[in-house]
């Protein structure tokens, strides 16, 4: 515990030595006082990181965190000082996960890619379970992409809490803020572990399977006749291309081939 206690205070320690606000005054006696009732609940959170090491196979440690979390912060929160709010920094850092550390988060962000594209898709209009998937959820740019969630969220956590397990609707419901940054502010570099291009790599795979599916269910008097399902599919085809043509993580995998075999069924 000791141990734990002194890694958690080298954490702290960092950010009390980075640049704080001049206008931000120093904690009083009685205020630095009250801060010590908070440290238990800094080895609360160690705690509970030690005992779940596999965090990926515990949907459980996301429950447990969150509570830790918001019971620390809350207790760091009321005093508006210099030490108090260095605290905060280092807890919002030490409480924050990348958004595909889960893999149900994964999975359900997949979910909800598919969910969108076919609601958006000219093909799918009777697609009513979510009318308000309409949002154009998989726009392309990324300065819209962040009105679009900002503006379409209760749609998105809707649809989490009634297609994706618990941890999940935890997850989303309370960090969607930075969900949102994660998914339409792009980074600076193209590092492909950042979650921006993470979850623009999930968009095309989901791409890249509606593709597949829906070249599938074409049959040849769909070629013929140009139906709905036909036109269907050569849209999935181009979405999925400029998907891919945008993302430089896809350049040194088989993707690009893949499409370009898939689509050929088709005469693209």
């Amino acid at each position: 515990m000791l141990l734990h206690f002194l890694l958690f205070s080298c954490f702290i320690g960092v950010a009390l030595s980075s640049e704080t606000p001049s206008q931000i005054p120093e904690c009083t006696i009685e205020e630095k006082r009250n801060l010590l009732t908070c440290n238990p609940m800094e080895l609360d959170i160690l705690n509970i990181r030690k005992k779940y090491s596999n965090r990926r196979a515990n949907p459980e440690f996301l429950s447990e965190m969150h509570f830790a979390c918001f019971a620390a912060l809350n207790c760091y929160k009321p005093p508006r000082c210099r030490e108090a709010s260095s605290y905060q920094a280092a807890l919002d850092e030490a409480c924050d996960f990348h958004i595909l550390m889960f893999p149900q988060n994964a999975d359900c962000l997949m979910k909800f890619f598919s969910a969108a594209y076919n609601a958006s898709s000219a093909a799918y209009k009777d697609f009513s379970t979510y009318s308000c998937l309409q949002y154009p959820f998989t726009e392309s740019d990324s300065a819209r992409r962040s009105s679009v969630f900002g503006n379409g969220r209760s749609c998105f956590l809707e649809f989490v809490k009634n297609n994706c397990n618990w941890s999940s609707e935890l997850y989303f419901s309370t960090r969607y803020r930075q969900f949102v940054n994660a998914i339409s502010e792009e980074p600076d570099n193209n590092n492909c572990l950042t979650e921006y291009q993470q979850m623009k790599h999930m968009r095309c795979h989901v791409l890249l399977a509606e593709t597949e599916k829906k070249i599938e269910n074409t049959g040849f008097f769909d070629r013929l006749f140009g139906s709905r399902q036909f036109l269907a599919a050569v849209k999935a085809c181009k979405d999925t291309r400029a998907c891919i043509a945008r993302d430089v993580c896809f350049s040194a995998t088989i993707i690009p081939t893949k499409i370009g075999q898939i689509c050929k069924k088709i005469g693209l």
